[in-house]
Protein backbone atom coordinates (compact mmCIF):
# COMPACT_ATOMS: atom_id res chain seq x y z
CA UNK A 1 0.00 0.00 0.00
CA UNK A 2 1.15 3.31 -0.85
CA UNK A 3 1.43 5.76 2.10
CA UNK A 4 0.16 9.09 1.47
CA UNK A 5 0.33 12.15 3.56
CA UNK A 6 -3.02 12.09 4.39
CA UNK A 7 -2.61 8.67 5.52
CA UNK A 8 0.41 8.95 7.69
CA UNK A 9 -1.88 12.40 9.02
CA UNK A 10 -4.72 9.51 9.64
CA UNK A 11 -2.45 7.08 11.25
CA UNK A 12 -0.92 9.64 13.67
CA UNK A 13 -4.39 10.85 14.79
CA UNK A 14 -4.98 7.27 15.54
CA UNK A 15 -2.30 6.59 17.38
CA UNK A 16 -2.92 9.56 19.57
CA UNK A 17 -6.78 8.44 20.16
CA UNK A 18 -5.34 5.03 21.21
CA UNK A 19 -2.89 6.83 23.63
CA UNK A 20 -5.14 9.14 25.05
CA UNK A 21 -7.69 6.08 25.21
CA UNK A 22 -5.39 4.72 27.29
CA UNK A 23 -4.33 6.94 29.48
CA UNK A 24 -7.64 7.38 30.49
CA UNK A 25 -8.48 4.27 31.09
CA UNK A 26 -8.58 4.58 35.11
CA UNK A 27 -9.43 1.11 36.39
CA UNK A 28 -10.43 1.33 40.04
CA UNK A 29 -8.20 0.05 42.66
CA UNK A 30 -9.92 -2.33 45.38
CA UNK A 31 -7.51 -3.48 48.45
CA UNK A 32 -6.24 -7.03 49.19
CA UNK A 33 -8.85 -7.20 52.24
CA UNK A 34 -11.89 -6.15 50.18
CA UNK A 35 -11.04 -8.77 47.90
CA UNK A 36 -10.63 -11.33 50.81
CA UNK A 37 -14.11 -10.50 52.16
CA UNK A 38 -15.65 -11.05 48.50
CA UNK A 39 -13.77 -14.32 47.93
CA UNK A 40 -14.53 -18.31 49.29
CA UNK A 41 -11.04 -19.13 47.26
CA UNK A 42 -7.59 -18.12 47.41
CA UNK A 43 -4.87 -18.95 45.08
CA UNK A 44 -2.04 -19.00 42.78
CA UNK A 45 -1.42 -20.29 39.38
CA UNK A 46 -0.31 -20.10 35.79
CA UNK A 47 -2.23 -19.01 32.88
CA UNK A 48 -1.88 -21.64 29.82
CA UNK A 49 -5.21 -20.32 27.45
CA UNK A 50 -7.33 -17.42 27.18
CA UNK A 51 -10.12 -17.36 25.59
CA UNK A 52 -12.69 -14.24 24.99
CA UNK A 53 -14.75 -16.04 27.58
CA UNK A 54 -12.72 -17.58 30.47
CA UNK A 55 -8.72 -18.25 31.00
CA UNK A 56 -7.52 -21.71 32.24
CA UNK A 57 -5.35 -21.48 35.19
CA UNK A 58 -3.32 -24.26 36.68
CA UNK A 59 -3.45 -23.77 40.12
CA UNK A 60 -0.20 -23.90 42.16
CA UNK A 61 -1.39 -23.11 45.96
CA UNK A 62 -4.75 -22.62 47.63
CA UNK A 63 -4.06 -19.61 50.13
CA UNK A 64 -7.66 -19.87 51.30
CA UNK A 65 -10.67 -22.68 51.06
CA UNK A 66 -10.61 -25.37 49.45
CA UNK A 67 -9.81 -25.97 45.71
CA UNK A 68 -9.57 -30.25 44.70
CA UNK A 69 -9.51 -29.06 40.87
CA UNK A 70 -5.49 -29.01 39.39
CA UNK A 71 -7.07 -26.60 36.77
CA UNK A 72 -9.74 -24.50 36.93
CA UNK A 73 -11.53 -22.15 34.53
CA UNK A 74 -11.76 -18.58 35.44
CA UNK A 75 -13.93 -15.76 34.07
CA UNK A 76 -14.28 -13.02 33.47
CA UNK A 77 -10.93 -12.40 31.61
CA UNK A 78 -11.87 -8.56 30.67
CA UNK A 79 -12.52 -5.71 33.50
CA UNK A 80 -14.30 -2.29 32.25
CA UNK A 81 -12.73 1.17 33.31
CA UNK A 82 -14.19 4.18 32.98
CA UNK A 83 -14.10 4.08 29.45
CA UNK A 84 -14.00 0.70 27.60
CA UNK A 85 -12.72 -3.45 28.41
CA UNK A 86 -9.71 -4.07 29.20
CA UNK A 87 -7.96 -7.76 28.71
CA UNK A 88 -6.83 -9.00 31.58
CA UNK A 89 -5.03 -12.20 31.42
CA UNK A 90 -2.60 -13.27 29.16
CA UNK A 91 -0.88 -16.64 28.62
CA UNK A 92 2.36 -18.08 30.55
CA UNK A 93 1.31 -15.23 33.38
CA UNK A 94 1.60 -15.93 37.01
CA UNK A 95 -1.62 -14.63 38.58
CA UNK A 96 -3.27 -14.47 42.18
CA UNK A 97 -6.99 -15.12 42.02
CA UNK A 98 -9.81 -13.79 44.71
CA UNK A 99 -12.54 -15.77 43.33
CA UNK A 100 -15.72 -17.31 44.08
CA UNK A 101 -16.49 -21.20 42.92
CA UNK A 102 -19.21 -21.46 40.55
CA UNK A 103 -19.24 -25.42 39.84
CA UNK A 104 -16.83 -27.83 39.70
CA UNK A 105 -13.96 -26.34 38.04
CA UNK A 106 -15.37 -22.88 37.22
CA UNK A 107 -14.13 -19.83 39.66
CA UNK A 108 -15.97 -16.48 38.95
CA UNK A 109 -13.12 -13.38 39.34
CA UNK A 110 -14.39 -11.11 42.21
CA UNK A 111 -15.56 -7.55 41.92
CA UNK A 112 -16.11 -8.13 37.89
CA UNK A 113 -12.65 -9.25 37.40
CA UNK A 114 -10.67 -6.70 39.29
CA UNK A 115 -9.79 -9.96 41.75
CA UNK A 116 -7.11 -10.95 40.11
CA UNK A 117 -3.44 -9.72 40.48
CA UNK A 118 -0.60 -10.81 38.29
CA UNK A 119 2.38 -11.77 40.55
CA UNK A 120 6.08 -10.36 39.39
CA UNK A 121 8.99 -12.60 40.28
CA UNK A 122 10.49 -9.30 41.74
CA UNK A 123 7.50 -9.32 44.69
CA UNK A 124 5.99 -12.40 44.70
CA UNK A 125 7.26 -13.62 48.11
CA UNK A 126 6.65 -10.28 49.89
CA UNK A 127 3.31 -9.87 48.24
CA UNK A 128 2.03 -13.63 49.01
CA UNK A 129 3.31 -12.93 52.61
CA UNK A 130 1.00 -10.28 52.62
CA UNK A 131 -1.66 -11.99 51.43
CA UNK A 132 -1.38 -14.78 53.72
CA UNK A 133 -1.24 -12.36 56.50
CA UNK A 134 -4.37 -10.56 55.11
CA UNK A 135 -6.48 -13.39 55.32
CA UNK A 136 -5.16 -14.46 59.06
CA UNK A 137 -6.99 -11.43 59.82
CA UNK A 138 -9.47 -11.66 58.10
CA UNK A 139 -11.10 -14.21 60.02
CA UNK A 140 -10.58 -12.63 63.52
CA UNK A 141 -14.02 -10.92 64.42
CA UNK A 142 -13.96 -6.86 64.11
CA UNK A 143 -12.48 -5.63 67.49
CA UNK A 144 -9.32 -8.24 66.93
CA UNK A 145 -8.90 -7.53 62.99
CA UNK A 146 -8.80 -3.84 64.06
CA UNK A 147 -5.98 -4.37 66.50
CA UNK A 148 -4.08 -6.95 64.30
CA UNK A 149 -4.09 -4.36 61.51
CA UNK A 150 -3.27 -0.93 64.10
CA UNK A 151 -0.13 -3.33 64.92
CA UNK A 152 0.58 -3.84 61.03
CA UNK A 153 0.94 0.02 60.90
CA UNK A 154 4.91 -0.32 60.70
CA UNK A 155 5.13 -3.15 58.84
CA UNK A 156 8.22 -2.60 56.46
CA UNK A 157 6.45 -4.25 53.38
CA UNK A 158 5.29 -1.33 51.17
CA UNK A 159 2.07 -3.24 50.35
CA UNK A 160 1.06 -4.14 53.53
CA UNK A 161 1.66 -0.55 55.06
CA UNK A 162 -1.18 0.65 51.79
CA UNK A 163 -3.54 -2.39 52.86
CA UNK A 164 -3.09 -0.52 56.48
CA UNK A 165 -3.25 3.01 55.79
CA UNK A 166 -6.71 2.24 53.54
CA UNK A 167 -7.92 -0.12 56.51
CA UNK A 168 -7.16 2.51 58.89
CA UNK A 169 -8.42 5.65 57.26
CA UNK A 170 -11.72 3.69 55.75
CA UNK A 171 -12.93 1.03 57.85
CA UNK A 172 -11.64 1.78 62.08
CA UNK A 173 -12.14 5.56 60.81
CA UNK A 174 -15.32 5.15 59.92
CA UNK A 175 -16.44 2.27 62.82
CA UNK A 176 -18.89 3.04 65.31
CA UNK A 177 -16.56 1.90 67.95
CA UNK A 178 -13.91 4.21 66.92
CA UNK A 179 -13.31 5.87 70.21
CA UNK A 180 -12.17 2.58 70.89
CA UNK A 181 -8.81 3.38 69.62
CA UNK A 182 -8.07 6.82 70.34
CA UNK A 183 -5.19 6.14 72.90
CA UNK A 184 -3.60 3.75 69.68
CA UNK A 185 -3.81 6.15 67.45
CA UNK A 186 -2.32 9.06 69.44
CA UNK A 187 0.28 7.02 70.29
CA UNK A 188 0.76 6.66 66.16
CA UNK A 189 0.11 10.39 65.54
CA UNK A 190 3.81 10.52 68.26
CA UNK A 191 5.18 8.05 66.37
CA UNK A 192 8.58 9.43 64.24
CA UNK A 193 7.49 7.74 61.01
CA UNK A 194 5.99 10.46 59.05
CA UNK A 195 3.90 8.14 57.29
CA UNK A 196 2.70 6.48 60.54
CA UNK A 197 1.34 10.03 61.42
CA UNK A 198 -0.37 10.82 58.48
CA UNK A 199 -2.37 7.42 58.63
CA UNK A 200 -3.33 8.48 62.05
CA UNK A 201 -4.42 11.92 61.65
CA UNK A 202 -6.77 10.91 58.66
CA UNK A 203 -8.12 8.38 61.33
CA UNK A 204 -9.02 10.50 63.75
CA UNK A 205 -10.45 13.24 61.82
CA UNK A 206 -14.03 11.54 63.21
CA UNK A 207 -13.07 11.23 66.32
CA UNK A 208 -14.88 14.54 68.28
CA UNK A 209 -12.52 14.61 71.73
CA UNK A 210 -11.46 17.89 72.55
CA UNK A 211 -8.86 16.42 74.23
CA UNK A 212 -7.07 16.03 70.60
CA UNK A 213 -6.86 19.52 69.75
CA UNK A 214 -3.75 20.02 71.65
CA UNK A 215 -2.30 17.62 69.67
CA UNK A 216 -3.46 18.66 66.64
CA UNK A 217 -2.29 21.80 66.66
CA UNK A 218 0.82 20.79 67.53
CA UNK A 219 0.88 18.48 64.58
CA UNK A 220 0.37 22.06 62.05
CA UNK A 221 3.96 22.99 63.10
CA UNK A 222 5.40 19.81 61.56
CA UNK A 223 7.56 20.92 58.68
CA UNK A 224 5.66 17.67 56.50
CA UNK A 225 3.27 19.57 54.06
CA UNK A 226 0.62 16.77 54.31
CA UNK A 227 0.90 16.16 58.15
CA UNK A 228 0.06 19.42 58.29
CA UNK A 229 -3.15 19.25 55.95
CA UNK A 230 -4.22 16.23 57.91
CA UNK A 231 -3.80 18.00 60.97
CA UNK A 232 -6.15 21.10 59.46
CA UNK A 233 -8.77 18.92 58.45
CA UNK A 234 -8.95 17.30 61.74
CA UNK A 235 -9.22 20.40 63.63
CA UNK A 236 -12.13 21.47 61.51
CA UNK A 237 -14.15 18.68 63.59
CA UNK A 238 -13.57 20.60 66.27
CA UNK A 239 -15.19 23.47 66.83
CA UNK A 240 -13.25 25.13 69.63
CA UNK A 241 -11.48 28.69 70.63
CA UNK A 242 -8.47 26.76 70.42
CA UNK A 243 -9.20 24.49 67.40
CA UNK A 244 -10.13 28.13 65.50
CA UNK A 245 -7.04 29.74 67.05
CA UNK A 246 -4.46 27.07 65.02
CA UNK A 247 -6.83 26.58 61.77
CA UNK A 248 -6.17 30.94 61.72
CA UNK A 249 -2.43 30.69 62.53
CA UNK A 250 -2.33 28.21 58.63
CA UNK A 251 -4.23 30.71 57.27
CA UNK A 252 -1.22 33.14 57.00
CA UNK A 253 1.26 29.76 56.83
CA UNK A 254 4.08 30.80 53.77
CA UNK A 255 2.86 27.65 51.84
CA UNK A 256 -0.38 29.07 49.32
CA UNK A 257 -1.59 25.11 49.85
CA UNK A 258 -1.94 25.25 53.44
CA UNK A 259 -3.66 28.75 53.50
CA UNK A 260 -6.38 26.84 51.05
CA UNK A 261 -6.14 24.00 53.02
CA UNK A 262 -7.05 26.12 56.60
CA UNK A 263 -9.46 28.52 54.63
CA UNK A 264 -11.69 25.12 53.27
CA UNK A 265 -11.57 23.96 57.17
CA UNK A 266 -12.41 27.39 58.68
CA UNK A 267 -15.23 27.21 56.41
CA UNK A 268 -16.44 23.66 56.56
CA UNK A 269 -16.94 23.03 60.52
CA UNK A 270 -16.05 26.80 62.38
CA UNK A 271 -18.39 28.62 63.87
CA UNK A 272 -16.18 30.79 66.39
CA UNK A 273 -16.41 34.63 64.58
CA UNK A 274 -12.91 35.01 64.43
CA UNK A 275 -12.68 32.72 61.71
CA UNK A 276 -14.45 35.44 59.68
CA UNK A 277 -11.62 37.95 60.34
CA UNK A 278 -9.06 35.57 58.79
CA UNK A 279 -11.12 34.24 56.25
CA UNK A 280 -11.74 38.01 54.75
CA UNK A 281 -8.16 38.35 55.11
CA UNK A 282 -7.53 35.77 52.44
CA UNK A 283 -9.56 38.12 50.08
CA UNK A 284 -6.75 40.07 49.29
CA UNK A 285 -3.91 37.09 49.49
CA UNK A 286 -0.94 37.58 47.30
CA UNK A 287 -1.76 34.52 45.44
CA UNK A 288 -4.64 34.25 43.13
CA UNK A 289 -5.33 30.84 43.75
CA UNK A 290 -5.73 31.58 47.82
CA UNK A 291 -8.02 34.65 46.73
CA UNK A 292 -10.05 32.38 44.39
CA UNK A 293 -11.04 30.04 46.29
CA UNK A 294 -12.30 32.29 49.21
CA UNK A 295 -15.48 33.50 48.09
CA UNK A 296 -17.16 30.32 48.42
CA UNK A 297 -15.37 29.52 52.35
CA UNK A 298 -18.23 32.19 53.18
CA UNK A 299 -21.20 30.06 52.40
CA UNK A 300 -21.85 28.22 55.27
CA UNK A 301 -21.62 31.88 57.11
CA UNK A 302 -24.14 33.24 55.01
CA UNK A 303 -26.29 30.53 55.07
CA UNK A 304 -26.03 30.98 59.47
CA UNK A 305 -27.18 34.41 58.13
CA UNK A 306 -23.61 35.39 59.52
CA UNK A 307 -20.40 37.39 58.07
CA UNK A 308 -22.60 39.61 55.99
CA UNK A 309 -20.00 42.50 56.85
CA UNK A 310 -18.01 41.02 53.78
CA UNK A 311 -20.63 41.40 51.49
CA UNK A 312 -19.15 45.17 50.00
CA UNK A 313 -15.83 42.84 49.51
CA UNK A 314 -17.31 40.28 47.52
CA UNK A 315 -19.06 42.65 45.56
CA UNK A 316 -15.86 44.49 44.51
CA UNK A 317 -14.38 40.76 43.46
CA UNK A 318 -16.86 40.21 40.78
CA UNK A 319 -14.69 43.25 38.87
CA UNK A 320 -11.65 41.06 39.23
CA UNK A 321 -9.55 40.29 36.55
CA UNK A 322 -9.67 36.19 37.26
CA UNK A 323 -12.52 34.70 35.91
CA UNK A 324 -12.69 32.22 38.89
CA UNK A 325 -12.51 34.77 41.38
CA UNK A 326 -15.47 36.48 39.59
CA UNK A 327 -17.55 33.60 39.75
CA UNK A 328 -17.15 32.03 43.23
CA UNK A 329 -17.71 35.74 44.54
CA UNK A 330 -20.89 35.56 42.04
CA UNK A 331 -21.57 32.13 43.93
CA UNK A 332 -21.19 33.44 47.21
CA UNK A 333 -23.23 36.18 47.05
CA UNK A 334 -26.26 34.01 45.69
CA UNK A 335 -26.18 32.40 49.11
CA UNK A 336 -26.42 35.66 51.83
CA UNK A 337 -30.12 37.05 51.54
CA UNK A 338 -30.18 40.57 50.83
CA UNK A 339 -31.47 42.73 47.62
CA UNK A 340 -28.68 44.84 48.35
CA UNK A 341 -26.20 41.96 46.08
CA UNK A 342 -28.81 42.09 42.81
CA UNK A 343 -27.85 44.82 41.40
CA UNK A 344 -24.23 44.31 40.88
CA UNK A 345 -25.24 40.64 39.89
CA UNK A 346 -27.30 41.79 37.36
CA UNK A 347 -24.74 44.37 36.40
CA UNK A 348 -22.24 41.48 35.86
CA UNK A 349 -24.31 39.59 33.84
CA UNK A 350 -24.43 42.15 31.40
CA UNK A 351 -20.61 42.33 31.32
CA UNK A 352 -20.40 38.67 30.23
CA UNK A 353 -19.60 37.84 27.26
CA UNK A 354 -19.27 34.46 25.11
CA UNK A 355 -15.59 33.51 26.81
CA UNK A 356 -17.20 34.35 30.55
CA UNK A 357 -19.03 30.97 30.40
CA UNK A 358 -18.54 30.07 33.87
CA UNK A 359 -19.01 33.42 34.83
CA UNK A 360 -22.21 33.91 33.91
CA UNK A 361 -23.37 30.53 35.17
CA UNK A 362 -22.30 31.35 38.46
CA UNK A 363 -24.13 34.69 38.26
CA UNK A 364 -27.32 33.24 37.14
CA UNK A 365 -27.44 30.60 39.47
CA UNK A 366 -26.92 33.02 42.42
CA UNK A 367 -29.49 35.53 40.93
CA UNK A 368 -31.89 32.50 40.60
CA UNK A 369 -31.31 31.60 44.49
CA UNK A 370 -32.16 34.63 45.63
CA UNK A 371 -35.55 34.76 43.18
CA UNK A 372 -36.30 31.23 44.50
CA UNK A 373 -35.72 31.53 48.20
CA UNK A 374 -35.92 35.22 48.57
CA UNK A 375 -38.88 37.40 49.12
CA UNK A 376 -40.80 40.19 46.64
CA UNK A 377 -38.44 42.73 46.70
CA UNK A 378 -35.58 40.45 45.31
CA UNK A 379 -38.17 39.34 42.75
CA UNK A 380 -38.87 42.94 41.42
CA UNK A 381 -35.21 43.92 41.23
CA UNK A 382 -34.94 41.37 39.05
CA UNK A 383 -38.40 41.72 37.21
CA UNK A 384 -36.73 45.06 36.26
CA UNK A 385 -34.60 43.76 34.15
CA UNK A 386 -36.44 40.64 33.09
CA UNK A 387 -35.68 40.92 29.74
CA UNK A 388 -31.85 40.18 30.61
CA UNK A 389 -32.76 37.11 31.07
CA UNK A 390 -34.83 35.98 28.65
CA UNK A 391 -32.38 37.26 26.28
CA UNK A 392 -30.22 34.73 27.53
CA UNK A 393 -32.46 32.09 26.61
CA UNK A 394 -33.84 33.18 23.33
CA UNK A 395 -31.20 33.85 22.07
CA UNK A 396 -29.10 30.82 23.34
CA UNK A 397 -26.81 28.62 20.95
CA UNK A 398 -26.24 24.61 20.85
CA UNK A 399 -23.06 26.00 21.77
CA UNK A 400 -24.39 27.60 24.95
CA UNK A 401 -23.24 26.11 28.36
CA UNK A 402 -26.64 24.09 29.50
CA UNK A 403 -26.00 25.40 33.39
CA UNK A 404 -26.53 28.73 31.89
CA UNK A 405 -29.82 27.84 30.22
CA UNK A 406 -31.38 25.82 33.22
CA UNK A 407 -30.67 28.57 35.87
CA UNK A 408 -32.18 31.28 33.11
CA UNK A 409 -35.43 29.16 32.58
CA UNK A 410 -35.58 28.77 36.79
CA UNK A 411 -35.42 32.83 37.20
CA UNK A 412 -37.98 33.42 34.38
CA UNK A 413 -40.22 30.52 36.53
CA UNK A 414 -40.39 32.87 39.25
CA UNK A 415 -41.38 35.93 37.53
CA UNK A 416 -44.71 37.16 36.89
CA UNK A 417 -44.11 39.15 33.64
CA UNK A 418 -44.79 38.66 30.19
CA UNK A 419 -41.93 39.10 29.01
CA UNK A 420 -40.91 35.71 31.29
CA UNK A 421 -43.80 34.01 29.99
CA UNK A 422 -43.08 34.51 26.50
CA UNK A 423 -39.42 33.54 26.87
CA UNK A 424 -40.37 30.32 28.07
CA UNK A 425 -43.04 29.63 25.92
CA UNK A 426 -40.17 30.17 23.39
CA UNK A 427 -37.64 27.64 25.37
CA UNK A 428 -40.70 25.35 25.67
CA UNK A 429 -40.95 24.70 21.58
CA UNK A 430 -37.88 26.04 20.08
CA UNK A 431 -34.59 25.33 22.41
CA UNK A 432 -32.13 23.05 21.02
CA UNK A 433 -32.01 21.21 24.38
CA UNK A 434 -34.43 18.19 24.78
CA UNK A 435 -33.98 18.83 28.74
CA UNK A 436 -34.59 22.31 28.82
CA UNK A 437 -37.82 22.35 26.64
CA UNK A 438 -39.35 20.41 29.16
CA UNK A 439 -38.01 22.11 32.22
CA UNK A 440 -39.51 25.20 30.54
CA UNK A 441 -42.44 23.16 29.86
CA UNK A 442 -42.88 22.31 33.23
CA UNK A 443 -42.44 25.46 34.37
CA UNK A 444 -45.39 26.86 32.44
CA UNK A 445 -47.66 24.17 33.66
CA UNK A 446 -46.99 25.08 37.29
CA UNK A 447 -48.28 28.66 36.63
CA UNK A 448 -50.98 27.59 35.31
CA UNK A 449 -51.94 25.28 38.05
CA UNK A 450 -51.24 28.10 40.30
CA UNK A 451 -53.44 30.53 38.96
CA UNK A 452 -56.51 27.63 38.70
CA UNK A 453 -55.77 27.39 42.56
CA UNK A 454 -56.42 31.30 42.69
Amino acid sequence: MRITKSNLVLIALLTFAAFTQTAQAKIRHFCLYELAEKSDVVFTGKVTTVSEKNAKVVVKDVLFGELAEEKVSVSPVQIRSCIMLHKNFSIDESVLIFGTQESKGRVMVVEAGHGKRSLKPENQLSTLATVKRILEINRLDEDARHKAMLSEVRNSDALMRMEVHRYIVSRIAHSDQRDRYKDELVALIKDPDPQVQRTALQAVQYIRDDDLVPLLAECTQRDDIQIIEAASMALSQHDTPESTKALIALTRHENPKIRIRAAVDLGNGITQPEAIEALTELLDDPDVEVRAMTPRRFVKWFRRGQAGEVIPQLVELLEDENWQIRSNAAHALGEYRTHETIGPLLETLKKCGPEDGNVRWMTLNALYCHCSKGGARERAIVDDQIDLIAGIVTESTPETDYRTSLNAIGILSCSSTEEAKKALKWAAKHHDKKDIRNYAKRCLKDEYNKTIRK
